[in-house]
C-alpha cells in the first residue's frame, strides 16, 4: 500500500505536490500535540513542548517552499543550522527569549528538537534527497537486500517508522510511570 502511494506520489511531474506535505505536515503536527497533551496528563515536569513531531510536521510545511530549489534548500539548511549550533552554547543561552519551539534551550523534557538547528538538518536532508532520488528515482543500487538476512526487517521498519515512533513513545513513558510508582 505504502510502495502504490510512493509510485504515485514520484510519477507527477518527478515532484510530490505540496498539498499533500501540508497535510502530512499537519497530521504530524496533530500527533505532536497528542503527545504534548499525553506527557502534560502524566508527567507535567517532563512535558513535551516540541518534540520532534512537531518538528517533522513543520519541516515538512516549511519545506514545500524548497521542494525544487535543492540549492536553496541546502543554503538555507546551512545557516539555520550553523546558526542554532551557535546559539545552543552556554553563552547565548542566557541572551535568548525563552521562545520554546525555536531556540535550543535546556530544560527538563522527554523530547525537544528546537527549529533551530533541527529544521536546518531537515532542509539538508531535503536537498541531499534531490540529488540522491533525482527525478524521484534513485541514482545508486544496492544489493543488500540478498545479502544480509536482516534487511527486510529494517526495510519493514523504515517503512512503518512513524507507527513505531508513536507505540514506542507511550509505552516507555508507561514503563517509567510504572517505575515510579513502584518505587
Amino acid at each position: 500500500d505504502q510502495t502504490i502511494k510512493l509510485k504515485n506520489f514520484y510519477a507527477r511531474k518527478h515532484y510530490p505536490e505540496k498539498k499533500y506535505f501540508i497535510t502530512r505536515g499537519a497530521q504530524l503536527i496533530g500527533l505532536g500535540i497528542l503527545l504534548t497533551l499525553f506527557t502534560g496528563l502524566f508527567f507535567p515536569q517532563q512535558l513535551i513542548w516540541f518534540g520532534v513531531l512537531h518538528l517533522m510536521g513543520v519541516g515538512l510545511i516549511v519545506g514545500t517552499r524548497f521542494l525544487t530549489r535543492p540549492h536553496i534548500s541546502l543554503l538555507m539548511g546551512s545557516i539555520i543550522t550553523i546558526v542554532g549550533i551557535v546559539f545552543s552554547f552556554p553563552e547565548w543561552q542566557a541572551r535568548l527569549p525563552f521562545i520554546l519551539p525555536i531556540f535550543p534551550l535546556s530544560f527538563p523534557t522527554f523530547d525537544y528538537f528546537p527549529l533551530l538547528p533541527w529544521l536546518g538538518i531537515f532542509l539538508l536532508g531535503m536537498s541531499i534527497g534531490h540529488f540522491v532520488f533525482p527525478k524521484g528515482k534513485p541514482r545508486y543500487s544496492f544489493s543488500l537486500h540478498q545479502q544480509l538476512p536482516f534487511i527486510p526487517a529494517l526495510t519493514w521498519a523504515g517503512r512503518h517508522s512513524l507507527k513505531i515512533y508513536f507505540v514506542h513513545q507511550p509505552l516507555l513513558v508507561g514503563l517509567l510511570f510504572l517505575v515510579k510508582i513502584l518505587v
